[in-house]
Formats: C-alpha cells, structure tokens, sequence
C-alpha cells in the first residue's frame, strides 16, 4: 500500500508494508506441535527422575529426606489440616528424643511444614492407587520436579515467546541444576521449590505483561505461590530479595522510556501493586509460620 505525503512543494510517496496474518489452521497447528514438544519433554523428566525407582527400588535419599518423611508421620497422625495447625502451634512442644538422644529436638521449630504436609496430600492421593507412605514420598521429588519442565515452558512462553519457551523447556529436562536433587527418593525442599518459585516467577511477569484487567488475578496468584514457598525452603529469602531487586531495576527502567519519551510496556502503578502483593504473599506465611502460639 502506498499514500502520497506533501511534504514543502514536493510529494513524497511512501510505502507501508502490509503484514500478512496468519491462518488460524497454522496458529493451532503450530500451538499442537509446541504443546506436543512440551508434553513429550515432561514424559521424558519423569523417565529421568523416576529412574532410580528402577535402579534400586523404593529407598529414601540421604538423610534430611528421611527426617522429612518422619514428620509427615508425625503429622497423619492428626490428619491434613489438624497436622499442619499442629505444626505451626510448634508441635505442641513435641520433643523427638529419636534424634539427638537422650536431649531430643522439636523439629517443628527447625523445619518448615511445606514438604512434610506435602507429603501428607501426596500420599492421600496416591494412597488410592496403591501407593504406601514411603512410595509416596519417594515419588513426590520426582512428580514436582518433572512439573518444572512446563512451568518453565510457561515462563519462557512469558518472557520471549513460545520458542523461547520451548527452549527453557527442553533445557529443564536435562540439566543438573534439577536433576542433582530433583530425582525420586530425594524428599526435601529443592525440587518442590524449583517448581512452585517457577510458577510463582511466571505469574509475576505475567501481571506485568498482559493487555487485560485480568493481570491482577495473576498477581495474587504470584503472591500466593511465593509465600508458599517459605513454606517449603528455608532459603526463600533469596527469591524474595531477588523481587526487590527485579523490581527496583524495572522502576529504573520505566523511568528511563519516560525520560526518552517511549512507550512503556506496563505501568508503574501495575508494578508497584505487583510487588506490593508478592511481598505482602510472603509476609503473611512468615508471619503465619512464626507466629502461631506454641501452647496446647
């Protein structure tokens, strides 16, 4: 398409490029094969991390597992939700004299309630099909690990586009990074970590990134699920300094286009609040966690 344009006493043809759309057989062709990658690398993790199953059979892996797997014992004693109020009333000040005999310790002060209670839902659901408590816990790693592959997938998706997302996908599989701790028997924080931060990344971004009104459902879901993860590793402090400082460098950012008098890819207020919430997600179970009353 081309329009004349005037510009002094002389006229100037310009041209636009018309871009073609694109079939909406092709769009959901192209979407089955991506999906179909994505499904077939999330197979292909759980082969990996299932794996030792195969190798050695139902065995827990070193030792924090194994004290992971002694609390949620501990906690079916009570049932789902009575087992985790009893952990964050601090046990009732249960004192295990299995470890470190003959003075015994409260592991509910030491330890977080994510995985052990996570360990309670897993072996409710497998618990149907067959599964005991041990198998339960053995194959819970390897299930959350094995999720990270479309969570990333989803992330990436976010951030560059669907073949970037396939990418972090695909290398999600393979890396050691998952795989060291990500396998079955190992029944500890990092590969339930790995996947709920992912999620909990992916839903921060995509807040950020979306055209609707609907980015502030997504923001409480990133709340939501990086204040769970406090939860789960005691480390969360990391991920949640690492939000402070994503946060500043996009305010800086944003500042910057408006300077240069650019576009901005979303407003300042959608970050602030994103972050505001994010924050206040993982306030609220820290709070939740060290504050409950240590009384019967």
């Amino acid at each position: 398409m081309s329009k004349a344009k005037v510009v002094g006493k002389t006229k100037v043809e310009t041209t636009t490029q018309v871009v073609p759309s694109v079939p909406l057989d092709v769009k959901v062709t192209q979407w089955i094969a991506m999906l179909s990658a994505v499904l077939s690398f999330t197979l292909l993790a759980y082969y990996l991390r299932l794996y030792p199953v195969l190798l050695y059979g139902w065995y827990i892996n070193e030792f924090d597992p194994y004290i992971r797997l002694f609390m949620t014992e501990q906690m079916l004693k009570y049932g789902t939700i009575k087992g985790l109020l009893w952990w964050l009333h601090k046990g009732y000040g249960a004192l295990f004299t299995h470890f470190w005999y003959p003075w015994g310790i409260n592991w509910t002060i030491i330890l977080s309630p994510g995985v052990s209670w996570l360990g309670v839902l897993a072996y409710k659901v497998l618990s149907h099909f067959g599964f005991d408590l041990l198998q339960s816990a053995v194959l819970l790693p390897a299930i959350a690990n094995a999720a990270v592959v479309p969570a990333m997938f989803y992330l990436g998706y976010r951030l560059g586009g669907k073949y970037v997302g396939l990418l972090a996908a695909l290398w999600s599989v393979f890396t050691t990074m998952f795989l060291q701790r990500g396998t079955a028997g190992w029944f500890a924080a990092e590969p339930i970590f790995q996947f709920i931060a992912t999620l909990g990344i992916a839903f921060y971004i995509e807040s950020l990134v979306r055209k609707d009104n609907y980015w502030i459902l997504f923001a409480v879901l990133s709340a939501l699920f990086n204040g769970i993860t406090t939860w789960v590793w005691g480390s969360y402090v990391f991920l949640w300094n690492f939000y402070g400082l994503f946060t500043i460098v996009m305010l800086l950012y944003l500042l910057i286009r408006i300077a240069r008098r650019q576009t901005l890819p979303f407003t300042i207020d959608r970050l602030v609040i994103t972050y505001v919430l994010t924050d206040l997600g993982f306030s609220a179970f820290v709070a939740i966690t060290l504050g409950m009353d240590s009384t019967h």
